[in-house]
């Protein structure tokens, strides 16, 4: 997987972390994570396995008070996005993602 792919997913992880979105966050973990682990190199990998253990803590305590309790409301993003256009989750495979061009900002 490229470095920059790496970087992109991995501030993308972060992300969702700063807004409290986890639901959002299962899904980078699932569909990205071991390609993460497997080919990042060793900084990102330790801010991964960082990220991984607060996001351990975060999904306990979503589970004790409920589903979305986390996400930041006054988060930027979390503010604009819906303002933008409907947000609804996305599921692709590693092959598509591959083949995806970074998002830019308009």
């Amino acid at each position: 997987m490229d470095s920059d792919l790496i970087s992109m997913h991995f501030g993308a992880m972060l992300h969702c972390e700063s807004r409290g979105d986890y639901f959002t966050m299962r899904a980078h973990l699932k569909g990205i994570g071991m390609e993460l682990a497997e080919h990042a190199d060793i900084e990102t990998l330790r801010g991964f396995a960082k990220l991984l253990m607060r996001v351990i803590v975060a999904i306990d305590e979503e589970a004790e008070r409920g589903p979305g309790s986390l996400l930041n409301r006054t988060h930027p993003s979390n503010v604009e996005w819906p303002r933008t256009k409907p947000v609804a989750p996305i599921f692709v495979t590693l092959d598509r993602i591959q083949q995806l061009e970074p998002v830019q900002n308009q």
